[in-house]
Formats: C-alpha cells, sequence, structure tokens
C-alpha cells in the first residue's frame, strides 16, 4: 500500500506540473498584451526559435513524428478498452487529447498568431511527454500489482 501512495504522489506532482506550464504560458500571452517588454523578449526568442529549433523542415518533422505517436497511443487505447482500469484508460485518452491539440496547433492560425506560439508548442511537448511517464508508471503499477494507484 505504501508504494501505491508513492506512486500515486509521483503522477499527482507530474499533473501539477503539467497545470503550471500551461498557466504559466497563458499567463505571459496575456502579459504580452500588455508590457512592451514582455513583447519585445518574445519577438527576440521567435526569431531565435525560427532560425534553430523550427525551421520549416524540423516542422515537417514534428507534425510526422506527431502523428505518429498519435496513431500509436490510439491504437494502444483501441486495444487496452477491455481489460484495463478507467484510470489508466484515462491517462492514454488524455494523451492522445494532447497530441491532438499539438497537432492541430501546428495547423490553426489562431495559434500560430498567438505571441508565445513556440512556448505553448514547447510546453505542449513538455506535458505530453510527461503524460507518457504517467502512462508507464501505471503501466508499471497495474504489471507489478495487478491495479491502479
Amino acid at each position: 500500500m505504501v508504494k501505491n501512495k508513492k506512486w500515486r504522489i509521483i503522477v499527482h506532482l507530474l499533473t501539477f506540473t503539467q497545470i503550471i506550464l500551461v498557466g504559466v504560458v497563458l499567463i505571459v500571452e496575456k502579459l504580452s498584451k500588455k508590457k512592451m517588454g514582455v513583447v519585445r523578449y518574445l519577438v527576440f526568442k521567435n526569431h531565435v526559435f525560427e532560425a534553430t529549433w523550427f525551421t520549416p523542415s524540423l516542422m515537417n518533422f514534428y507534425k510526422i513524428l506527431l502523428a505518429i505517436c498519435f496513431f500509436a497511443y490510439l491504437i494502444c487505447l483501441i486495444r487496452s478498452l477491455r481489460n484495463t482500469n478507467k484510470r489508466f484508460l484515462f491517462c492514454q485518452f488524455i494523451a492522445i487529447l494532447l497530441n491532438a491539440i499539438i497537432l492541430l496547433s501546428f495547423f490553426t492560425n489562431l495559434v500560430v498568431a498567438m505571441k508565445v506560439y513556440y512556448y505553448f508548442i514547447i510546453v505542449l511537448v513538455i506535458c505530453l511527454i510527461l503524460q507518457y511517464c504517467k502512462i508507464l508508471i501505471h503501466l508499471y503499477v497495474l504489471r507489478r500489482h495487478s491495479y491502479l494507484a
């Protein structure tokens, strides 16, 4: 039972981290409409990101990689519908939803027009990685204890 509490705490910390990251990006977006210094910094960083991590060829690679991850987790979700716990299915559903949001953010003009677009993409990818870690934790607990913590 103590080990289950340990895994619960880790999963809750990962969830809290995801919420904090998304909240910070939304706060910076709101500040970019009010503070000129924030806008200057974001414009500078956007130019740096466009030249390094978000070139058109890398963006296409990211889209393909996210599409592969999306379909892989969709297949895993469909295969595990019958024989897993609801909490694990919910965790997988959230991962698929995050993946879909990231894929849509590459194509939606509303998100591209945000001043924190690249930060938004980076934070969503970090949240997706944290969600995958939570899925792995759930799988570990399922295999080890035969039920979810």
